[in-house]
């Protein structure tokens, strides 16, 4: 005779035997992607070659409107950078407002730009700072040991390629590996980009007038017949200034800047942007000019003040 009981034990025991299966299973996807995937929107510590990034928050920001409500949500205030010292939000807008030449006040115009701009610097110098932070490491390494592990070699080759070091000397990678201060990256933005107002910016992220020949780019309108160049754009405006600030670090053009750079480092001095700017002759055709403008939009608006300001550790900003 059949025992139901027994069969219908049977069942439930194997029904509940999967879903145990299933709920350990999805458990263990869960761990292994959240070790492997940084995520823009939650408050994690990524690892990538022993190096701690933590990613910026993404916010929307197509609109004056939107950027500015974010800023209010988050309670991000430029006074309170200023005078109060505290950290800047670890945030990075997905566009240029598209409406920032509607604004007709300058000062809230200016603090906008200057808000939004602010984190997008300090987090690229940060990721820049911790691979020069490695690289010093390696080199340490190096004169204690008398060698490089092939790990070490391994990333040093990357470097290599990434800051267009051809003979793989270690020495001018360490010149090229060095942060833009945020008062010089911040006046060049406003320059380039009219204060984010600028067909560029607000059409292709483009806050710094970089030029390309091949690839995504904005044809100027006032461009010469007989020149092929356009304006090259970007999917964020962070991606434009890192590209900004690897174009400095990399160009034979600013030399110049590198060394001066440098040589504050090897000072124990100050790394200052005004400065630096006597080395960009040849980001513009105005020359000097060009370089009296960046020193005038740096003490104007007392952009020097952000020089030594930091980023904020990951908190409870959510994603918007």
């Amino acid at each position: 005779m059949v025992n139901y009981n027994i069969i219908r034990q049977a069942k439930r025991a194997w029904i509940f035997a999967l879903m145990m299966l299933l709920a350990t299973s999805m458990a263990i996807i869960w761990i292994f992607t959240q070790n492997i995937i940084p995520n823009n929107h939650i408050s994690i510590v990524v690892k990538q070659n022993n190096l701690r990034i933590l990613p910026p928050k993404k916010i929307r920001s197509h609109t004056v409107a939107k950027l500015e409500a974010r800023f209010r949500t988050i309670g991000y205030d430029l006074n309170d950078i200023r005078n109060k010292n505290k950290d800047v939000p670890r945030i990075s807008a997905d566009s240029i407002p598209y409406d920032m030449s509607n604004i007709e006040i300058v000062s809230r115009k200016k603090d906008l730009f200057i808000g939004m701009m602010l984190p997008l610097v300090l987090i690229a110098n940060e990721r820049l700072m911790m691979e020069r932070k490695k690289l010093l490491a390696i080199i340490a390494n190096k004169k204690s040991n008398g060698k490089i592990n092939i790990i070490q070699q391994q990333w040093l080759d990357k470097k290599f390629t990434n800051y267009k070091v051809k003979n793989k000397s270690i020495d001018i990678l360490l010149k090229r590996l060095d942060m833009v201060p945020p008062s010089l990256a911040l006046a060049q933005a406003a320059i380039e980009s009219g204060w984010g107002t600028s067909r560029f910016a607000r059409e292709g992220n483009a806050l710094y007038g970089q030029w390309t020949w091949d690839g995504d780019g904005i044809v100027p309108k006032t461009r010469d017949a007989k020149k092929t160049h356009k304006i090259k754009s970007f999917k964020t405006p962070l991606d434009s200034v890192n590209a900004y600030i690897k174009n400095l670090n990399t160009h034979q053009a600013y030399n110049k800047l590198r060394q001066l750079r440098q040589t504050a480092r090897q000072n124990l001095k100050p790394v200052d942007g005004s400065y630096l700017a006597i080395a960009l002759t040849a980001y513009s055709e105005k020359g000097m000019e060009y370089v009296n403008l960046i020193r005038l939009i740096i003490k104007a608006n007392g952009l020097k003040s952000f020089d030594n300001t930091k980023l904020a550790r990951p908190n409870n900003i959510t994603a918007g």
